[in-house]
């Protein structure tokens, strides 16, 4: 079965293995790639090593083996996210994410705290769990023209903008279609 528990400061190396195995499933799996994401095990390693009270991981396991996770730092009266990750290759995780989700709100909430902050809700999971949302903004720059000229036709078919998730948002709706920074510009000129 599946279990979800609470570590707090500096995680043990046998989960850290787990947490950076989980990180690389993540990234390995995801349909984008950015530059910067080969800084994450280092990331992962270093806020792993904090022992400190206020560093909080919530930590999936199923048949005790770490299947995901999400780290928080405690900041004031409330939790921010820095990282998390999923065993991706797995068949089913029986809903660890869902899991770390409602464990970390049942966390806050018997600390008193007023607040999680999840990080930007980018798939249909978190949204669906998440019971408000701040407006944020995702940029996208490349040296390359073609590439900039690309990027905004392919984005628009990913799960990102699936129509759900950006009404959800408030950034668009059936009224309210997406434009990009590149066509808001050009209607600009």
């Amino acid at each position: 079965g599946g279990a979800v528990e609470v570590l707090t400061g500096q995680v043990p190396d046998r989960v850290l293995v787990r947490f950076l195995a989980c990180m690389d499933s993540t990234v390995n799996c995801s349909i984008v790639y950015s530059p910067f994401q080969g800084l994450f095990p280092g990331i992962v390693r270093r806020t792993c090593g904090i022992d400190r009270p206020e560093m909080v991981h919530i930590v999936a396991r199923l048949r005790s083996e770490v299947v995901g996770y999400h780290t928080f730092v405690k900041t004031g009266n409330g939790l921010r996210m820095i990282h998390g990750a999923f065993d991706r290759t797995l068949r089913s995780t029986c809903h660890a994410y869902e899991s770390v989700i409602v464990r970390t709100a049942a966390y806050a909430l018997e600390r008193g705290l007023a607040y999680v902050h999840f990080g930007p809700v980018m798939n249909e999971t978190k949204r669906r769990m998440m019971n408000d949302t701040r407006p944020c903004a995702l940029y996208f720059y490349s040296r390359y023209s073609l590439v900039r000229l690309l990027f905004p036709p392919i984005f628009r078919r990913t799960k990102m903008q699936s129509p759900a998730l950006l009404a959800f948002s408030g950034t668009c709706g059936p009224n309210k279609p997406f434009v990009s920074a590149q066509e808001r510009q050009g209607s600009l000129r």
